[in-house]
């Protein structure tokens, strides 16, 4: 048997810290042999049972990459049309603040309070300059000390048409981070975070090593451990400038 465009091996374990991914695959082919015996006896020509000697499966796989959304399909997800697991879109945009005031702009859309709105410095995944900047509705005030810089806002705006649902998620998988000193914590903002699944079910394993790191909700991780909050993960410092990837279920609407 050879299934084309296989994608990603991937073993789920019924625990959010135990997510097993296996390379990134095109072919995978499945040799399956059985050794059968039938057991006659009686005056019929036909056998009485089959008696299953030896049986043996081999995998291979060839290495390739595709659109690892259809592991959904592998994973028994159910797909259907028009739902989300959320009832808004996070929203991206880029703005250049005025260099005299008033310092202000306008969104396209309506900008809803929960999650909150997140703004970086340049793009997505700089400096954090959220307390720099007030979203209200549409409208948008900088802090005069932001005068001539670009600023990229995330929002959540609200879907038409779409119906909230508990199945309405992709995986986002091994999405690479490096772990970073953030004043006195050491943190990782996930590209997804503001649109995390109502269970996410996060895995954590470092790089190197390829050691799984477990979630707990202490505020002080261990070196074997992390926190997650509003799409942020918290390390311990001896996790620094570590490497890791992470794999996470992220609303959409499928």
């Amino acid at each position: 048997m050879l299934i084309k465009g296989a994608g990603k091996f991937m073993a789920k374990i019924p625990n959010c810290d135990d997510l097993v991914t296996i390379g990134t695959l095109n072919n995978m082919r499945l040799a399956i042999q059985l050794d059968m015996q039938d057991i006659e006896g009686g005056d019929s020509s036909v056998a009485l049972d089959t008696l299953l000697r030896k049986k043996t499966i081999d995998i291979t796989a060839e290495s390739a990459k595709f659109d690892l959304n259809l592991v959904r399909l592998a994973t028994g997800s159910k797909l259907r049309e028009g739902i989300s697991g959320s009832a808004y879109s996070m929203v991206t945009e880029t703005f250049v603040v005025p260099s005299a005031s008033p310092y202000q702009a306008k969104l396209t859309q309506v900008a809803l309070a929960s999650p909150k709105p997140k703004s970086f410095e340049g793009a997505v995944g700089g400096a954090d300059l959220s307390a720099d900047v007030t979203v209200t509705g549409q409208d948008v005030v900088f802090d005069m000390a932001l005068a001539g810089k670009t600023v990229v806002i995330v929002y959540a705006a609200a879907l038409a048409g779409i119906t909230p649902d508990p199945d309405g998620f992709v995986w986002v998988l091994e999405e690479k981070h490096t772990v970073k000193q953030n004043g006195s914590d050491f943190t990782v903002d996930l590209v997804y975070g503001a649109s995390l699944n109502v269970d996410p079910q996060i895995s954590v394993r470092t790089l190197q090593g390829n050691k799984l790191l477990k979630k707990t909700t202490s505020s002080t991780p261990t070196e074997d451990q992390y926190v997650v909050s509003d799409g942020i993960l918290k390390f311990n410092s001896a996790l620094k400038d570590v490497n890791i990837y992470v794999n996470y279920k992220r609303n959409e609407v499928v």
